[in-house]
């Protein structure tokens, strides 16, 4: 019995400690700089995302059935509107229809 009492009370003793650091606990502030205003260009945006659902790339249950020549277009429009992407990351063609791109480090 004395040993069980002894775990309550050092259980409450911790409890409390617990409590009384989480009330006067008060997190360190960061100071962080501001980010440069970047310029959204919607249009642009629109633009990409409206030629993007243009391109028939649709997968069927039967390879056959598939137009492989919209998944070559889309394949391409991607390289062409999104150059930086394709420069800076490492992209490879992992079959008829997908692309993986690694972003390093």
């Amino acid at each position: 019995m004395k040993v069980f009492i002894g775990i309550l009370i050092f259980l409450a003793v911790i409890t409390v400690i617990t409590l009384i650091r989480a009330i006067f606990w008060v997190p360190k502030k960061k100071t962080y700089e501001p980010l440069e205003d970047e310029e959204v260009q919607l249009n642009e945006y629109r633009r990409n995302l409206s030629d993007a659902i243009k391109f028939k790339t649709v997968s069927q249950p039967d390879p056959k059935d598939v137009d492989w020549n919209e998944f070559e277009k889309f394949h391409k429009f991607l390289e062409e509107r999104f150059p930086l992407v394709y420069k800076n990351l490492k992209h490879e063609e992992i079959s008829d229809a997908s692309l993986l791109f690694t972003v390093g480090g």
